[in-house]
């Protein structure tokens, strides 16, 4: 499936008004619970729940660290706290999550669970950034070049201006967008 045919299938797929409901949901409750004040709040239930697909409806595969993740509350919270403070650049916020000397770096807690609650707090500023997401862009041609330099937080600076432009240029939500992925590089022999 090529690009225009995946944005068209799913626009169709959110003509369905439980498709519009579901986005609506998951935003509406994970990001309030992700709000950065009421990070204070975050327990490891409601975490693990965000990670599961039947509660986020979205993405697959979160859940599989999620006991390491939520080992010390206290410094996911904190780390939370930080991608989420639109105070400070986003490649500063990314920098201190992603390098591993870091006294925030949380093993388990990469690039496919960080982006999706970037996503559910600020849906109109930030996209999904995984492997589906890399997939479809490469196989679309709109993947971005990278310098061997670049670490995460440009990689995910670059990703997010495509995919926004791209968002706009279709007059698509984020949260539909990151469905456009999962159509061009699903299997046509999936069960």
């Amino acid at each position: 499936m090529n690009l225009q045919e995946a944005i068209k299938v799913v626009k169709e797929e959110y003509k369905i008004r439980e498709r519009r409901i579901e986005e609506k949901q998951v935003i509406d409750e994970f990001g309030s619970m992700f709000r950065p004040n009421n990070l204070d709040e975050l327990n490891k239930e409601d975490f693990k729940s965000f990670l599961l697909y039947k509660k986020n409806k979205h993405w697959w595969g979160i859940a599989r660290h999620g006991n390491e993740v939520t080992k010390d509350m206290r410094k996911l919270r904190l780390a939370l706290k930080i991608l989420l403070d639109e105070n400070k650049p986003l490649k500063e916020r990314l920098d201190y999550l992603f390098q591993k000397d870091s006294p925030y770096y949380i093993h388990g807690l990469g690039k496919a669970v960080l982006t999706p609650i970037l996503m559910v707090v600020y849906p109109m500023k930030y996209s999904v950034y995984n492997n589906r997401t890399a997939e479809g862009l490469e196989k679309v041609g709109l993947y971005p070049k990278f310098s061997i330099s670049d670490n995460f937080s440009d990689r995910y600076i670059k990703v997010n201006k495509v995919l926004n432009s791209l968002a706009t240029q279709n007059n698509m939500s984020l949260f539909e967008l990151d469905v456009v992925w999962w159509k061009i590089t699903e299997s046509p022999y999936a069960l």
